[in-house]
């Protein structure tokens, strides 16, 4: 009888373990993911991503092949995606913002934002379906926005069901 009773209060913890480790580990590595983005952008290297072909083992990645995007923000976003190790589902948005008129040292800053849904492994544990896991790092430019980009612009993927990039 005792087993029955406290059986499902140990599943439900030994669950919640195991999705609050997954869900903090997504977190970490959208978290990483995004800075290393952030620094690709800042410095203006992508580490030999070309957006065309397809870098190898990147055709489901629709940021490198959306091409209303200039070829850097491609790059960067394919870069950003990569670098998460999270998969397609990975939305990403670039927002390059200008130097400050009269300030020869400002050359601007870049702005990456990601979002994903967070897939539980177990279900067992309710309401953790609907979480969507969020990161947004700005840095300031080292080189000069690359040719091409419009300052101020967003140029974001679509963002996952129900959510919006109004937060970044």
């Amino acid at each position: 009888m005792e087993f029955a009773i406290v059986l499902p209060l140990v599943c439900l913890f030994l669950f919640g373990i195991i999705e609050f480790g997954k869900g903090f580990n997504d977190y970490q590595a959208l978290r990483q993911g995004v800075r290393e983005g952030a620094r690709a952008g800042v410095v203006d290297n992508y580490r030999g991503y070309d957006v065309s072909p397809l870098p190898t083992g990147h055709a489901a990645l629709s940021s490198c092949s959306d091409s209303a995007h200039p070829t850097q923000v491609r790059k960067l976003m394919c870069l950003t995606t990569h670098e998460t190790g999270l998969g397609a589902e990975l939305a990403v948005r670039i927002v390059y913002t200008a130097p400050v008129a009269g300030d020869s040292a400002d050359d601007g800053a870049v702005k990456v934002c990601a979002q994903r849904s967070f897939d539980p492994i177990t279900g067992f544990i309710p309401g953790l379906g609907g979480i969507t896991l969020k990161s947004e790092i700005e840095m300031r430019m080292e080189k000069p926005i690359p040719a091409g980009i419009t300052p101020g612009m967003a140029y974001s993927e679509a963002a996952p069901t129900g959510e919006s990039w109004t937060w970044c």
